[in-house]
C-alpha cells in the first residue's frame, strides 16, 4: 500500500538535502576565503636594485602535472601582476636576456591566514664572463609582436669574446652586427646612412658629436652591459637618429669587489728591421661603497701605437699616436624606491704626426689632440602604483686641437707636400641636456599598452679659433729643383 502524499515527502527530501549542500559548500568556501581569487605580484631587480623591465615570468602549478602555466612581462617598474590565481604552490620562472634565469619552486600563492594577495620579489643577475653554461630551452617565436623597433643588440660578455683583430674597441664590435658598416675612417654607418644621421645615446644621453654626427666618444669595452643598434623603426622618442640609434649601456659594480687588467704587457716586433712597439691596456676596478646601498665602477682603457712608415727615411718615418679613456661611475639607492646615478667620462687622444705618409713628410703634418667629456647625473623614482619618474643632466664637450710642427711656410706641390701645415685651429662643440621621462603603468583593454611621456632639451654651443699663414704656397709648374711658384 502506498504511503499517502509520497510525491511531496520526496520533493520535501530533496529540498533538505539540496539546502544542506549549500551550506556545506558556503562553510566550505568560508573557510578558504579568496581560494580562487588570489593576486601574485612579481616585483624583479637586478643585482643593484634597478627595476628590469621586459623580463618574462612563468608561474605553473607544482601540484598539477599537466597544469597550464600563466605567463607575463613586467612593465617599466619591473612589476608583473598575476590575478585570479588560485591558492596553493607554484613553480616561478624569471628570465631575460643578458641576465641568468631565476627559478624558485614551492612559491606559495596564498593560504588561510594569509591575504589575497602575495608579493614575490626576484633579483636577476647580469651575466658575467667567468662562466660556461649550455642551457638548451625551447626557441621562441620568430617574431615578437611585442617588440616594436627592429633591434639587434650585443651583450657586454658576447663583446669580451668576440675575437675581432687589433684593439679591443666597442666600434669593432658594432661590425658584428648586421646592417652596421665601418668606412675608411673608422666611422660606421647604421642601414647605409651617414654618420650625423645615427643617434649615439651613452646610459640614454646623445653623446653625438654636435658639429659632425661622428660617433667619438669612447670608453673600456668592460665597462659595457649591451650594446643595442636599431636600425629602423625607431621610437618617436628617438627620432633624432634618422638613420638609426646605437645605445651604449655600461655596468655598474656589485657587493664583491672585482679587479681585472688585460693586455698589461706591451707587443714588439720588427718590420724590415725597424722596431715597433703597440701597448693597449685595459684595467676595471668596481665593487661596494655600502654594501647593499651604493656601487662603484671605474675603467681605464689605453692605447698607443708606434706607426712605421718604411717608404720614409730612416728616423722621419714614425707616427706616435696614444688614447686614454676613463669611466668613473657611482649609484646609490636612497631608499628602495629612489635610485641615484652619475658618471663622468673622459677620452684623450693625441696624433703627434696626423697624415703621414709618404707624400707628406713629418714636417708637413700638424700635430692632433681631441678631448671628450661626458658627466651626467640621473634619479629614478619608483611610485606604489608601478609608475616610474625618471629625470637627468648631462653634459657633454669635445675639443679639437690642430698644431703646425713649426712656422715654415706650407708648400702643395703637384703630389707631395713641404714646409709646415698651413693650419692652427681650436674648436670646442658643447652640449648641454636636459631629460625627463614619465612611465605609466600597462594597461589592459584589447591587450596590453604601455605609456610612456617626456621631454628632452639641448643646448649647443660651437667655438671655432682658425689661424692660418697667408704664404700657402702651390706649385705653378712641375715639382723639381728650380720649379716656378706662385704664392697663393
Amino acid at each position: 500500500m502506498r504511503p499517502k502524499y509520497g510525491m511531496a515527502n520526496v520533493i520535501a527530501r530533496s529540498a533538505l538535502v539540496l539546502a544542506v549542500s549549500i551550506a556545506a559548500a558556503s562553510q566550505s568556501v568560508a573557510q578558504t576565503p579568496g581560494a580562487e581569487s588570489q593576486k601574485v605580484v612579481v616585483v624583479v631587480t637586478d643585482e643593484n636594485g634597478v627595476a628590469v623591465s621586459g623580463a618574462r615570468v612563468q608561474l605553473q602549478n607544482a601540484a598539477a602535472a599537466h597544469a597550464n602555466s600563466f605567463r607575463c612581462e613586467t612593465d617599466f617598474s619591473g612589476h608583473c601582476e598575476f590575478a585570479g590565481m588560485a591558492a596553493g604552490a607554484y613553480d616561478l620562472r624569471v628570465e631575460k636576456g643578458g641576465f641568468y634565469t631565476s627559478s624558485l619552486t614551492n612559491v606559495q600563492a596564498g593560504n588561510v591566514q594569509a591575504s589575497a594577495t602575495a608579493n614575490i620579489d626576484v633579483t636577476l643577475s647580469h651575466q658575467q664572463a667567468v662562466r660556461e653554461v649550455v642551457d638548451v630551452v625551447a626557441s621562441g617565436p620568430a617574431i615578437d609582436p611585442a617588440q616594436i623597433a627592429a633591434e639587434d643588440e650585443l651583450t657586454g660578455t658576447e663583446m669580451v669574446d668576440i675575437p675581432y683583430p687589433g684593439p679591443h674597441d666597442y666600434h669593432g664590435a658594432l661590425n658584428f652586427i648586421p646592417g652596421v658598416t665601418p668606412d675608411g675612417f673608422g666611422q660606421l654607418h647604421v642601414a647605409g646612412a651617414e654618420g650625423y644621421q645615427t643617434l649615439v645615446l651613452l646610459d640614454g644621453f646623445n653623446v653625438s658629436q654636435p658639429t659632425n654626427g661622428q660617433l667619438a666618444v669612447r670608453t673600456s669595452i668592460e665597462s659595457f652591459r649591451s650594446l643595442e643598434v636599431i636600425p629602423s623603426r625607431e621610437p618617436a622618442e628617438l627620432g633624432k637618429g634618422s638613420g638609426g640609434v646605437v645605445g651604449l649601456n655600461t655596468g655598474m659594480g656589485r657587493d664583491q669587489y672585482r679587479f681585472t687588467s688585460t693586455d698589461f704587457v706591451p707587443a714588439v716586433w720588427t718590420t724590415q728591421g725597424r722596431l715597433q712597439a703597440q701597448w693597449t691596456p685595459i684595467d676595471t676596478f668596481s665593487g661596494p661603497i655600502i654594501k647593499g646601498k651604493a656601487w662603484f665602477i671605474d675603467a681605464l682603457d689605453g692605447e698607443f701605437d708606434d706607426n712605421v712608415d718604411t717608404s720614409l727615411p730612416v728616423g722621419k718615418d714614425r707616427d706616435y699616436v696614444w688614447r686614454a679613456d676613463n669611466l668613473a661611475k657611482v649609484q646609490g639607492n636612497l631608499t628602495n624606491r629612489n635610485i641615484v646615478t652619475a658618471s663622468f667620462l673622459s677620452n684623450y687622444y693625441h696624433d703627434k704626426y696626423s697624415g703621414l705618409g709618404f707624400l707628406v713628410p713629418q714636417t708637413a703634418t700638424p700635430t692632433q689632440v681631441e678631448t671628450a667629456y661626458f658627466g651626467s647625473l640621473k634619479d629614478q623614482y619608483y611610485f606604489h602604483n608601478g609608475t616610474l619618474l625618471e629625470t637627468g643632466f648631462g653634459v657633454t664637450q669635445y675639443d679639437t686641437t690642430l698644431r703646425p710642427q713649426g712656422n715654415l711656410p706650407y708648400i702643395q706641390l703637384f703630389f707631395s707636400a713641404a714646409g709646415n701645415y698651413y693650419l692652427h685651429e681650436d674648436a670646442r662643440a658643447r652640449r648641454t641636456q636636459a631629460i625627463t621621462n614619465l612611465y605609466l603603468p600597462p594597461q589592459e583593454w584589447l591587450g596590453r599598452h604601455d605609456f610612456k611621456v617626456g621631454f628632452d632639451v639641448d643646448r649647443l654651443e660651437l667655438q671655432r679659433a682658425v689661424s692660418a699663414p697667408a704664404d700657402l704656397i702651390r706649385a705653378a709648374g712641375r715639382a723639381g729643383a728650380g720649379a716656378d711658384c706662385a704664392a697663393v
